[in-house]
């Protein structure tokens, strides 16, 4: 059983760093859809949180111990990072910058579960 501070902190959490403090609709079944699609996305982006704690190589895992990550911080490091798709002869790139601090992370990540 959960206690009241941990479901407060998640529901926060869905809340506002993922956007959906005010739905959108004034019918419930369509406001039912975006809650469970927010759903989907919160879980998805705990499970990257975790994952990305577990690799070595992450550069927040040496400043200080942290066993739990923030939404907002994972959508901040691994969702917002600033890349290119450039198009080659032979299919599709995804470049990083030159300095990237969460690539190797991100990089873990997709062959992690890309395949």
């Amino acid at each position: 059983m959960l206690m009241r501070p941990t479901s407060e902190r998640y529901h926060s959490e869905i809340k506002f760093d993922m956007g959906p403090e005010l739905l959108p609709f004034g019918y419930f079944v369509t406001n039912q859809r975006v809650m469970f699609l927010a759903m989907i996305a919160f879980d998805l982006l705990r499970i990257m949180g975790q994952e990305s704690l577990d690799y070595k190589g992450n550069p927040i895992k040496d400043r200080h111990r942290i066993r739990r990550r923030r939404l907002r911080s994972v959508i901040q490091d691994l969702i917002y990072l600033a890349a290119h798709l450039i198009s080659r002869s032979w299919g599709w790139i995804l470049d990083f910058g030159q300095v990237c601090s969460f690539y190797e992370t991100f990089s873990h990540l997709y062959l992690k579960w890309a395949g």
